[in-house]
């Protein structure tokens, strides 16, 4: 006769547990218990606890990364995200570190603000392989992506990259980006001003105001008269530094002349007669 045996793992809650084997023969079932081989075994947390676990170390090195990287500290941000990825959780056959996205980023910037333009693109292939799912993926990413593209010349590679980010990034019709005063894609020139313009604008939702400043000065280097990149800058430039006081009114004066927006020049010239008793 055949036997239908059912085993019962219980170690939850915190609360021993034992193997229950039910042996179910001719409706008759027989018990019998395993106590002994798990007492040593310590209690099981819950799912969200065992994540917790699992991925602390890397996420303490991820911290510390991210620290550094925002001080300036490129070396020292290398090698601790190099550590939280090592750190990371073994895939379930052991054969491999689990890939957070998260971590990726944070590298490929490093590599990016190093101008190591290629070795972020290999970072990123090499995770997409390891999860191809773009759910993963930020609008960040793919604009992370098509910086590093334009900096090698990859012009149709970029602007592919740069399209996907700004759908990832949920821009509509009309929005700054897309609108008629943007720096637009038709040069290379034109698509790294435009990429760093959203890049600028993503990163200081995230609170990165040092990374935002960065992307968008180098913007309008690259695009000195436009007004969108012009009124975003100007924006987050301070009124208590001469220095920056100076460049917020040249580039609130670049708005007014550039803009085909009637509210962002109807805002620059409150700032210009507020600030600067210009009226």
């Amino acid at each position: 006769m055949k036997h239908n045996i059912v085993i019962i793992s219980s170690l939850c809650f915190g609360l021993a547990g034992t193997f229950v084997i039910l042996a179910y023969a001719s409706q008759k079932p027989v018990i019998q218990t395993a106590s002994s081989a798990v007492s040593a075994l310590p209690a099981s947390p819950s799912q969200l606890e065992y994540h917790h676990l699992i991925w602390q170390e890397s996420n303490e090195y991820r911290l510390k990364a991210v620290s550094a990287y925002e001080k300036g500290d490129y070396k020292t941000a290398e090698e601790l995200c190099l550590k939280a990825i090592k750190a990371a959780p073994l895939t379930s056959d052991g054969s491999k570190h689990r890939t957070d996205y998260g971590m990726v980023s944070i590298l490929a910037r490093v590599y990016i603000r190093q101008n190591r333009n290629s070795e972020a693109l290999k970072l990123y292939e090499a995770a997409a392989k390891d999860t191809p799912s773009l759910h993963d993926m930020t609008n960040g990413d793919f604009l992370d992506q098509a910086l590093a593209s334009i900096r090698l010349g990859k012009y149709d590679q970029a602007l592919a990259l740069y399209r996907k980010g700004i759908v990832h990034g949920g821009y509509k019709a009309g929005s700054d980006p897309l609108s008629a005063d943007a720096p637009g894609t038709d040069t290379p020139q034109n698509l790294e001003a435009s990429i760093l313009l959203v890049r600028g604008e993503d990163v200081s939702y995230t609170g990165d105001r040092l990374q935002s400043r960065l992307d968008l000065t180098r913007a309008h280097e690259l695009a000195p008269v436009n007004p969108i990149i012009a009124d975003r800058l100007a924006h987050d430039l301070s009124y208590s530094d001469e220095k920056e006081k100076a460049e917020k009114l040249k580039l609130l004066k670049i708005v007014i002349k550039n803009s085909h927006d009637e509210n962002k020049v109807k805002f620059a010239k409150i700032d210009l007669a507020r600030y600067f008793n210009i009226k």
